[in-house]
């Protein structure tokens, strides 16, 4: 999961339409948040990991 989301981060192609559009509109983010969200004994899809 963090390599993907590095990858994404660092791709040029992204970077140069988040720079794009923010000359455009301003910036949509201004900070993010790392949560991972994690099974509970009640989450309707715990039996798909065993």
């Amino acid at each position: 999961m963090k390599t993907a989301w590095e990858g994404f981060m660092s791709d040029r192609e992204w970077k140069k339409i988040k720079a794009e559009t923010a000359k455009l509109h301003g910036n949509f983010v201004n900070t993010i948040e790392d949560r991972t969200l994690k099974l509970t004994e009640f989450s309707p899809q715990k039996n798909l990991l065993k």
